[in-house]
């Protein structure tokens, strides 16, 4: 009987502070952010929301290239994932090349354009991989150029 209401109280404390209760990451009323925002914030001034918008972006390309691969033809997945590499090829990538140089997302921008098979990143990949010092940046470019060589 104990046991029964000890575990009664821990699920109310669970319950009571649970983060449902906190304050939301949007606020309410306001739209959530679009592709165009996180496009903006990573061609933008500050380092975190470069990071951050690198991060959803990898995110959202991974997500597009798996609805491509798993569905087949003429389904509402497939058909959305293509739209969305679209637009990730005609907007995306020349942001990401445009932002190779950038330190903290040069490595999220290097695995995007290897996600996306960029052919004209090669010569910009190449040129970044020189001009690169970290060691785990230099892999993510390498596997990069690798990608889109394999590509052809």
């Amino acid at each position: 009987m104990s046991r029964r209401l000890v575990g009664l109280v821990a699920l109310a404390a669970l319950l009571w502070a649970s983060p449902a209760d906190s304050a939301p990451a949007i606020p309410p009323g306001s739209p959530p952010p679009t592709f165009g925002s996180y496009l903006h914030k990573l061609t933008g001034d500050d380092r975190s929301d470069r990071l951050f918008a690198g991060r959803v972006l990898r995110r959202q390309v991974r997500g597009a290239l798996r609805a491509t691969r798993r569905d087949r033809p003429g389904r509402l997945a497939y058909d959305a994932g293509l739209a969305a590499l679209d637009e990730f090829d005609r907007e995306l990538a020349p942001a990401c090349i445009a932002t190779l140089d950038v330190r903290n997302v040069a490595g999220l921008c290097a695995d995007i354009l290897g996600l996306l098979e960029t052919q004209a990143a090669l010569e910009p990949l190449r040129e970044a991989r020189a001009g690169e010092e970290r060691a785990r940046t230099q892999r993510r470019i390498d596997r990069a150029i690798t990608r889109i060589t394999a590509a052809r």
